[in-house]
């Protein structure tokens, strides 16, 4: 194998990469090395969302806060989170452990599917 081959071959692979994006619709390669910016649908993910007795708050830096709303309580779970084809995947740091919710919009809403359960949540801040 010559020197001359192996520089063309990384020089390609960015390149093929990014082009069959992984064989996800977000997934670039530069997300799969870690350093990419989130795809414009994941960016449609950004703000807070509300249902009938919970509300999260998705930030950009890759952190959320789950509430729960019960009377006058309120239960705020701190997440991490990372957007992987069609599943946002969180971590509770002080309690690790990833967990997988499928997610797609309708009609405007955030339609998440947990364990069998489908919520749908309204932005109510951008």
């Amino acid at each position: 194998m010559s020197k001359r081959w192996l520089i063309r071959c990384l020089i390609m692979l960015p390149i093929l990469l990014c082009v069959i994006g992984l064989g996800g619709t977000t997934m670039g390669w530069l997300d799969f090395l870690g350093h990419g910016k989130p795809a414009a649908r994941d960016q449609q993910l950004v703000g807070v969302w509300s249902a009938p007795g919970i509300e999260l708050d998705i930030r950009a830096d890759g952190t959320m806060d789950y509430i729960v709303i019960e009377s006058d309580k309120r239960q705020i779970m701190k997440l991490t989170y990372r957007v992987e084809r069609d599943e946002i995947v969180s971590n509770q740091p002080s309690a690790p452990r990833e967990e997988r919710t499928k997610f797609w919009f309708e009609d405007r809403n955030l339609i998440l599917m947990f364990g069998g359960e489908r919520s749908s949540l309204q932005r109510s801040k951008p």
